[in-house]
């Protein structure tokens, strides 16, 4: 009878470990959120190519997520892409540049802003490696920075655009 009663008494123990886990996981608050951001980019007029660079801070920290930033369990990138817009100036400039996060490129782009803009060209970010060290950052520091670098030739007037960054997350939090 000791032996039956123990053996119960086991098995309730196992089962109530993996009753607090499975309760735990209830607790679980999933976000799913877009975040978008614009980096401008401004080129002088110009007889020869000449060198740019801008960045801005992508973040994960939002009005409905900044409670749960120090209690964050999972952070998925589901998508990242960008686009050239809102060309104005030299309609024959052309640019070579890179799509940088926190130093790591992840894209080029190479071509004629008006042409690309005016054709709505998205750029899509698909290295799987590339995203899960962009969430894995996110996940510690919240923030990333990206920056847009390279060269363009910009003869007949200045010319402006932006580099429109939009970045699909999935994040995982428990309150625990």
């Amino acid at each position: 009878m000791k032996k039956y009663i123990s053996f119960i008494v086991l098995l309730l123990l196992g089962f109530s470990t993996n009753s607090c886990d499975e309760a735990e996981k209830l607790l679980d608050v999933p976000f799913n959120f877009t975040v978008t951001e614009e980096i401008p980019v401004h080129i002088n007029q110009a007889a020869g190519s000449q060198d740019f660079m801008n960045t801005v801070i992508l973040s994960i920290d939002n009005n409905d997520t900044h409670d749960y930033l120090n209690k964050i369990k999972e952070v998925t990138i589901k998508s990242l892409s960008y686009k050239l817009i809102n060309h104005s100036g030299d309609n024959d400039c052309t640019a070579s540049a890179d799509l940088s996060i926190d130093n790591m490129k992840i894209s080029s782009f190479s071509g004629n802003i008006k042409s690309v803009v005016d054709a709505g060209t998205v750029y899509k970010v698909d290295n799987v490696d590339d995203l899960n060290k962009i969430a894995q950052k996110l996940k510690t520091g919240h923030k990333v920075t990206a920056k847009f670098s390279g060269n363009a030739l910009s003869q007949n007037s200045a010319t402006d655009f932006k580099v429109q960054i939009t970045m699909s997350v999935k994040m995982v939090a428990n309150p625990l």
